[in-house]
């Protein structure tokens, strides 16, 4: 395996790295460490018989490796930003140190759907159990959202649990019939 030096790349791992900092604002030493471990997954990948440049690989997979970072970093901020937001608006604070906004949510979430119908949630099919966990564990992702959009949202998540289109189907019929009897 051909040695590659760092100085020849260095300056193009830190231009990368400064038009993602200045399009998201994202720290630039958090790219610059991002954008090296991608690096060096690129010259540890590099296969010179494929008739491509090292550094037309390696701007590939730093890119995309950046453009996966950021998305991380902005989705975790716009979840914080909402949990605020939705703390603020319902007068919610935190009593001690130990106790988190999320936790106050959490536990709102679960008191304003009846009692008796997490109950049966939580007795009935494992899917329907699967559902009631989807809830509590994430509530602002279906308090936010209109019922269409979050009753969409909970298929995907179900999809990715690796439950059938049938199964998901069914698990919906059961759930809303539970929510119309109470």
């Amino acid at each position: 395996m051909k040695a590659y030096r760092w100085k020849d790349y260095e300056k193009r791992v830190w231009g990368i790295c400064h038009s993602f900092h200045t399009t998201t604002g994202v720290e630039l030493d958090e790219l610059f460490g991002e954008a090296c471990i991608a690096f060096v997954k690129a010259v540890q990948t590099y296969d010179k018989s494929k008739d491509v440049n090292l550094n037309t690989w390696a701007t590939k997979l730093i890119t995309n490796a950046l453009i996966t970072f950021t998305n991380k970093i902005q989705k975790d901020r716009a979840y914080r930003a909402s949990i605020e937001l939705y703390a603020t608006e319902n007068g919610i604070t935190t009593n001690s140190e130990h106790e988190t906004i999320e936790s106050q949510i959490r536990s709102r979430a679960a008191s304003i759907f009846d009692i008796t119908a997490f109950k049966e949630l939580m007795l009935s099919t494992d899917e329907l159990s699967a559902v009631y966990h989807i809830i509590l564990d994430s509530p602002t992702e279906f308090l936010d959202l209109p019922p269409k959009y979050a009753r969409g949202h909970m298929r995907r998540k179900l999809l990715r649990l690796g439950m059938t289109f049938n199964q998901v189907r069914e698990t919906m019929r059961q759930l809303r019939g539970i929510l119309e009897t109470t």
